[in-house]
């Protein structure tokens, strides 16, 4: 559904909308939980009726140290960027650095700002608010957009369990363990992109190699586990059995994340592979022998196996 401030100004914006402006959507979006999907699955409409070009407004990694919060990531810039290509076709991505010049901006510096990124069309959900100290919401960004004949759309905001889907609480998910609830805000399965890098080689001694994945300090993490995954190399996937945090069996206290990936058995040092997260199977364990640890990986891989997911 689509809410319109400005209805009289339709014409004028139709007439206005040609291929080489942009139809906006302003927000972090840095989880695109289904929300954030409505919103970009409406920008398309919208972009596509009116000749636009569909185009996203999101903020670099440095967002929250900016702020001096010590939240993480659910997905990282580049992450961000892969999704609104593979799922949405939106290749104009406009990144802003999260500088304290940026974010203390009045609501018309910002607005200033908008008005030289050749927009024909804005979207944001209900909530939004710009300007230093949010002065500023949908109200003034429509009135503003009014006089500049520019198309400006509201999102109606999102509830689950009659409560607004926030990443905040995906956040809170993840952390606690808690991956298909995760999950079912997100739209999709929660997934982490990575470079394959070396790791200590103890698995493939027993043969059960993993594929160690370096990690963003950015990125949130699900709680420490061993959890169902698909892993995608190239255009293949496979299932997955990923342990999340240390090997306490092994005396290895560093939080790593190493995936072993069913019925496959190729070099892929160096590749960036994606593993999406299913569910959690059980909680990290210390184990008295190799031969206890071999037994609960074989069970555990069993289960996955198992698994329709």
């Amino acid at each position: 559904m689509i809410n319109r401030y400005g209805e009289k100004s339709m014409v004028a914006m139709l007439e206005r909308a040609d291929k080489t402006r942009y139809m906006l959507a302003l927000g972090f979006f840095d989880c695109l939980h289904i929300g954030h999907r409505g919103l970009i699955a409406n920008l398309c409409a919208v972009s596509e009726l009116y000749n636009l070009k569909p185009a996203v407004f999101t903020f670099d990694d440095n967002f929250f140290k900016t702020l001096g919060k010590t939240d993480r990531l659910v997905y990282t810039l580049e992450e961000r960027q892969n999704m609104f290509l593979d799922e949405f076709g939106i290749d104009k991505i406009f990144v802003g650095a999260p500088t304290k010049e940026f974010l203390q901006m009045t609501a018309d510096q910002f607005l200033n700002y908008l008005e030289n990124l050749s927009i024909g069309g804005i979207i944001a959900g209900e909530d939004f608010r710009f300007g230093v100290g949010a002065e500023a919401g949908m109200k003034e960004l429509s009135n503003w957009a009014i006089s500049k004949g520019i198309l400006c759309i509201t999102q109606p905001i999102l509830s689950e369990w009659n409560k607004k889907i926030s990443s905040r609480d995906i956040r809170r998910f993840l952390e606690n363990g808690e991956v298909s609830t995760a999950n079912s805000m997100l739209g999709r399965r929660y997934f982490l992109e990575s470079e394959v890098v070396h790791g200590r080689g103890v698995g493939a001694t027993y043969g059960l190699p993993t594929a160690n994945l370096n990690i963003s300090e950015d990125k949130v993490l699900p709680l420490d586990g061993v959890y169902d995954t698909r892993v995608r190399v190239g255009n293949r996937w496979f299932k997955g059995v990923t342990n999340v945090g240390t090997c306490p069996t092994f005396d290895f206290h560093r939080r790593t994340v190493e995936t072993h990936i069913l019925d496959f058995d190729e070099d892929i040092y160096g590749e960036i592979i994606r593993v999406e997260f299913v569910e959690r199977i059980r909680c990290v364990v210390k184990f008295n022998s190799l031969d206890e640890l071999k037994a609960q990986i074989y069970s555990d891989i069993a289960k996955v196996r198992e698994s329709n997911d």
